[in-house]
């Protein structure tokens, strides 16, 4: 009789195993020779010894993995080869690329000099992209500090399932840390009860700013932080103040990207909230799942309204931030200091109002790194060329 799949993975052992990967691509990686390499002109000047040692890197872990699972099978477990494959695939190459850019101190360049695609992008692209994963990076910080305070404030309802259980000193030390690996899980479904969507724990629960409806629980000893059921108190809406916010930091940080240019602005906020809505309805897939039983087989926040909401209220935040700066540069008469580019960015670069600048001698002159900003060179020099045109 089957009983259901299991298929709610935590993301920080997926986080550990993506780390192991690194660290053994990066060893690998050292042994790389310094010298000109061989390159493929078909994949964006690809080194020919990275791309063969990746994909045996690649091929054997997946392998490996493949491997496992099918020893794993037994009368009661079924392990399904194909997502098996695929996870542990995306794992192993994610792994190698963070391991080559730790051995190649982030220049991947060197690797594959024509491989960037953020090079194809208009500044504000650029800087929304920058900023977009910047502000994820936040919401999940703020996810994970309410999961400590919902944890904190509800410790003895959470100690009273310990003593139910009573799962002896060892259980109880494996109990935990199988929790704490679903920690980032729990911040992904915290973000999504701040931004409104909330999260459920299996059919017909629902936890959300207004109501909580956890229905029958699995006896996990974490899951006692969840409210009993009914109408949440008001205060709780002050949540949403946190997304509005984000957008705010958003705007704020994309900005520096452009200048101060109006149009500029709005559009790297635009671009940065539409990635920090899609990194986080992916991140909202990964992190639910199925437990088992039937009743447990959606457990987590629904990922595409969470992304759709997210992406909503940063824009929200970033229009108010927006007009602030309007209001005080046009109607109070203090317009606001243009908004530093990246480090060196001077006041001539693209959208900056004022006239131009030029640079004291020595700095800042020819390559901009990629970052859109403009500089000004002296009379009969020439821009040095990008090193992806080099190949």
């Amino acid at each position: 009789v089957r009983i259901g799949s299991l298929s709610l993975v935590p993301l920080l052992f997926t986080a550990l195993a993506v780390g192991t990967a690194s660290w053994s691509a990066s060893r690998l990686a050292a042994g790389l020779a310094r010298t000109p390499p061989a390159r493929l002109a078909w994949a964006w000047g690809l080194r020919r010894d990275v791309a063969v040692e990746g994909g045996v890197f690649v091929g054997t872990y997946t392998a490996i993995g493949l491997l496992a699972a099918l020893l794993a099978r037994n009368a009661d477990v079924a392990p399904a080869p194909f997502r098996t494959v695929v996870a542990v695939f995306v794992v192993a190459l994610v792994g190698y690329v963070v391991g080559l850019k730790t051995e190649f101190r982030a220049d991947l360049r060197q690797v594959a000099p024509e491989a960037n695609p953020t090079d194809r992008l208009p500044p504000w692209a650029r800087a929304g992209w920058a900023a977009g994963t910047r502000t994820v990076g936040w919401l999940l910080l703020a996810g994970l500090l309410l999961v400590v305070l919902v944890v904190v404030v509800r410790f003895d309802r959470i100690a009273g399932l310990y003593d139910v259980l009573s799962p002896g000193l060892l259980g109880g030390v494996v109990l935990t840390g199988v929790q704490v690996l679903y920690l980032p899980n729990l911040a992904v479904w915290g973000v999504s009860w701040m931004a409104g969507p909330g999260f459920g724990i299996g059919a017909d629960s629902s936890i959300t700013l207004t109501t909580a409806e956890p229905g029958l629980m699995p006896l996990i000893p974490l899951l006692g932080a969840l409210p009993e059921p009914g109408p949440l108190p008001a205060v709780t809406r002050i949540a949403l103040l946190v997304p509005v916010l984000a957008g705010v930091y958003l705007e704020r940080r994309a900005g520096r990207g452009v200048g101060s240019d109006p149009l500029d602005r709005a559009l790297a906020a635009a671009a940065g909230a539409l990635v920090a809505g899609v990194l986080t309805a992916l991140l909202a897939a990964m992190a639910g799942g199925s437990l088992g039983s039937a009743r447990l087989s959606a457990v987590g926040a629904p990922a595409v309204l969470l992304g759709a909401m997210l992406g909503g209220e940063l824009v929200l935040g970033a229009a108010l931030s927006l007009g602030v700066r309007w209001l005080r540069g046009s109607l109070l008469g203090h317009p606001e200091a243009t908004a530093a580019g990246p480090a060196g960015a001077g006041p001539d670069a693209p959208g900056r109002s004022g006239r131009a600048g030029t640079r004291p001698s020595g700095q800042g002159h020819g390559h901009d790194h990629g970052h859109g900003i403009g500089r000004v060179l002296r009379p009969g020099r020439t821009r040095p060329e990008h090193p992806s045109k080099r190949h």
